[in-house]
């Protein structure tokens, strides 16, 4: 999120299923996604899996929660974080930025 105008950490989930939860609240307080802009997913480690599941996974709810017409009408890019998150975030790390709806 950004508040004052600094970029900070919305919150840290253990597990797929506490960190979409967690996501999906964030986007609600934020009033949803504003998707005529980027929407940015990104992994740590040494493999993309974890990350691709997260998007498959994330995008399969939004469509049945109605956010989304069907898991096909999105594509999410998804990109390694660098060395210094990677390091302190751990391997198999999944992070989420979007910008909300005005």
């Amino acid at each position: 999120g950004v508040v004052d105008g600094k970029v900070v950490v919305l919150g840290k989930a253990r597990g797929s299923k506490a960190s979409r939860s967690m996501v999906f609240e964030e986007i609600e307080k934020a009033g949803g996604i504003d998707f005529t802009r980027p929407v940015w997913v990104a992994y740590s480690g040494l493999s993309d899996k974890i990350g691709r599941k997260y998007i498959a996974d994330s995008l399969a709810i939004a469509a049945d929660g109605g956010l989304i017409e069907s898991p096909d009408a999105l594509e999410l890019p998804l990109t390694l974080v660098g060395a210094v998150i990677g390091t302190h975030v751990g391997p198999d790390g999944v992070a989420f930025a979007f910008f909300a709806r005005k």
